[in-house]
């Protein structure tokens, strides 16, 4: 483990977020990023698929402000970002093929198979389904600096997105997919007090609130045509 002890114990990676702060100069920005299938270049499945290249469409915006509540003591920080996102999955997986349909007799099965479409590229089936994400999130923070020793910031995150997802995990058939909405809520508390030219102390508490929500009900939404 080559990790401080501060982070705790991951099998994974760290990552360390920073989040801006204000000045005592207001200062603010605004962004748009814009992709599309007009401007991409189409990928090899896209290229394999008989439909072309499904549509895509996604939008990324927002802005940011900052600045002085009380000069060289306290300041401000807020951002928002949306995302805009309607796009067409390309779809590839195998399935069976006419003369294994054929074998089955039991009439359950056969009802489940009238749910997986018929193989369109040998025994693959290559076709898209649409797929919707959005995305809205809020960020504030506040710091005050009590003395040239003692400063203090608070950081909240809101984050609220939803995705369609016209397949499950794991799964690249439609008609098998989900709708995700999810809420998360970030807040983080810092201390910094300076006790001498050698010796810092520094306290941090968070707490992070997170809820998704899977629901089956586009089940009927991407029926394979």
């Amino acid at each position: 483990n080559a990790y401080d002890s501060e982070y705790g114990r991951h099998t994974g990676g760290v990552v360390s977020a920073v989040t801006k702060s204000g000045t005592n100069e207001l200062h603010g920005s605004l962004f748009e990023f814009l992709r599309n299938d007009n401007l991409d270049a189409p990928r090899w499945e896209d290229n394999k698929n008989p439909n072309g290249q499904p549509e895509f469409r996604r939008n990324q915006f927002g802005g940011s402000l900052g600045g002085p509540v009380v000069k060289d003591k306290t300041f401000f920080f807020t951002s928002y970002e949306g995302r805009q996102g309607r796009e067409v999955a390309t779809l590839n997986s195998q399935v069976p093929t006419a003369a294994e349909r054929a074998t089955v007799t039991n009439p359950v099965i056969q009802k489940l198979l009238q749910l997986v479409p018929a193989a369109n590229s040998g025994n693959r089936y290559l076709g898209s389904a649409p797929r919707k994400r959005e995305l809205n999130q809020f960020t504030g923070r506040v710091d005050h600096n009590f003395s040239s020793k003692d400063v203090f910031f608070a950081n909240f995150i809101s984050n609220r997105d939803s995705r369609t997802e016209p397949t499950l995990q794991g799964a690249t058939l439609p008609g098998y997919g989900d709708f995700r909405p999810a809420q998360r809520y970030l807040l983080s508390l810092g201390y910094t007090r300076v006790i001498s030219p050698t010796l810092t102390n520094e306290i941090r508490a968070g707490l992070n609130r997170v809820h998704i929500t899977f629901a089956p009900d586009v089940l009927d939404k991407y029926k394979p045509e």
